[in-house]
């Protein structure tokens, strides 16, 4: 995998999206973010920005709880590419199918019978995303009953 030496740079402007946090201590860390110039989904700096622990890495994918989960959540992950990519076109095959064994496993360790696979793309702004790389979501609503609501764009 090469890493673009340039993502930082252009997180730096752009690409994050503050006023798309859900909470206080979210829009903190990403105002951090913003000052700091990096992206912080990039492996080099996902631990320093990222308070919860990493379940687990494949050669494509770092898999760990959302630090700020959406509402009425029992679970919520994310698959965060470990290359610096912006849209799904944007990853190899090898790759997809990565997601494919990380989403398996995650289901066969934490033993999700249901849930909400989400990933968005392109401007952050207005598909309610913090972060323009690419990442999946699994969500589990706390209750069928109860729904979860968040921006898709």
């Amino acid at each position: 995998m090469v890493e673009d030496p340039d993502a930082d740079l252009v997180m730096k402007n752009d690409k994050i999206h503050i006023g798309n946090s859900r909470t206080e201590e979210q829009r903190l860390v990403m105002e951090k973010i913003q000052a700091d110039g990096v992206c912080p989904f990039c492996r080099k700096h996902f631990e320093t920005y990222h308070s919860k622990s990493i379940l687990f890495e494949t050669e494509h994918w770092i898999v760990t709880e959302n630090a700020w989960p959406y509402e009425n959540t029992k679970e919520h992950f994310l698959l965060v590419a470990k290359q610096h990519v912006t849209l799904p076109s944007d990853l190899s095959q090898e790759a997809w199918l990565d997601l494919q064994r990380c989403i398996k496993t995650l289901r066969h360790e934490k033993g999700l019978e249901r849930g909400t696979l989400l990933m968005r793309f392109g401007d952050s702004e207005s598909t309610g995303s913090t972060v323009n790389h690419l990442h999946a979501q699994i969500v589990v609503s706390a209750s069928p009953d109860v729904p979860i609501v968040t921006r898709i764009g």
